[in-house]
């Protein structure tokens, strides 16, 4: 029986000894046996290679949580209702940089930590929502276009693209349809370049202009759609979309048939990274930027998803169609000439116009 109680208390001293060891060197402990990081990225659903992403993972043990939105304005609606707490690094399309900005969502960036500044394609750099690029960097970019089914029609037809999608007369001629965007600020700017030839000082006169227009064209229009336009056009369910060049150039690796014709006056949208104000992994966040911004990692990421690359470096890895690459390498001066999407009008009077059109 004593020799029990002896036992006992024996094995009671050797536990407290253990947990005094424990809290006396657990700072040690932690370092020995780490916790795995965890970072969360708010992206578009395709526009980060999830292959790049395990491969950075297994190089760093970082783990990326993938979070996505559909358009500017969600993301926008996440991060204010948390204050960009539970967000680490997001990519936001240009104009909704400066919006972010204003709601002082994003955190100033340490260019310091950041290893390919200089390999940043200029042309991309230094636009009104973020003059100075301090809180945003030029990831990828595209230009907004005409996709078209080659086939419906002349090669007279396709020298003014935006009159395939505006000119009703033309459309009456010879039926046909299409697909519009489903953004009312891309929508309302859209039309006003084609009417005005310009899509700033839009005044109640020239919105309603807009409207009636967008009226006329609505019974040619097929799907008002931000994404899969491309599908319309694949099926020939439509002769002619308004889309992004990397939904068209994309389409065209598997149906030959179709084309993407650039408009002369047009619009250019920017997909930048930027560092959420709530982000608790700094460090991490720098780790993945640099390694998305690798020759490899960019090159990897345009051939999937048919961009054109924020890099000097991976313009001659490019291995796109001769238009990719042509519009990769697009001049300062002619990139100078392009437009950006912006907020023009109070969103409510926005909401109301579109809803009009659309009712």
């Amino acid at each position: 029986m004593n020799l029990m109680r002896i036992f006992f208390r024996a094995a009671v001293s050797s536990l407290w000894a253990l947990l005094f060891m424990c809290l006396m060197y657990s700072t040690q402990l932690i370092e020995l046996f780490p916790r795995r990081k965890t970072i969360t990225v708010a992206a578009w659903s395709d526009i980060l290679d999830p292959a790049v992403l395990a491969e950075f993972q297994k190089k760093t043990g970082v783990t990326i949580n993938l979070s996505y939105f559909s358009s500017n304005e969600e993301l926008l609606v996440k991060l204010k209702k948390t204050g960009g707490k539970g967000f680490d690094l997001i990519i936001p399309s240009d104009y909704a940089v400066k919006l972010l900005r204003e709601q002082n969502l994003l955190k100033k960036i340490d260019k310091s930590k950041l290893t390919f500044l200089n390999d940043l394609n200029p042309v991309l750099l230094g636009h009104d929502y973020d003059p100075s690029n301090d809180y945003s960097i030029p990831l990828f970019w595209e230009l907004f276009g005409v996709g078209i089914d080659e086939d419906a029609f002349t090669a007279d037809q396709m020298r003014d693209p935006w009159q395939l999608i505006f000119n009703s007369a033309l459309q009456e001629l010879r039926p046909y349809t299409i697909t519009m965007v489903n953004d009312p600020i891309e929508m309302v700017m859209l039309t006003s370049v084609y009417l005005f030839g310009q899509a700033d000082q839009l005044d109640t006169e020239k919105l309603k202009l807009v409207e009636e227009l967008l009226h006329k064209q609505k019974k040619f229009v097929k799907a008002y759609v931000d994404f899969r336009g491309d599908y319309f056009l694949a099926t020939k369910n439509c002769a002619a979309i308004v889309s992004s060049s990397s939904y068209i150039l994309r389409a065209q690796k598997q149906f030959p048939f179709i084309k993407f014709l650039v408009p002369g006056k047009t619009f250019v949208t920017i997909e930048n990274c930027a560092i959420s104000i709530g982000t608790q992994h700094e460090e991490s966040v720098y780790a993945l930027l640099n390694y998305l911004y690798q020759p490899e990692s960019v090159v990897e990421h345009c051939e999937q998803f048919s961009f054109f690359p924020s890099t000097l470096s991976a313009l001659p890895l490019l291995q796109g169609n001769d238009q990719q690459r042509e519009l990769a390498n697009m001049k300062s001066t002619d990139f100078s000439q392009l437009l950006f999407f912006k907020k023009q009008m109070d969103q409510i009077d926005l909401i109301r116009t579109w809803a009009r059109v659309k009712s």
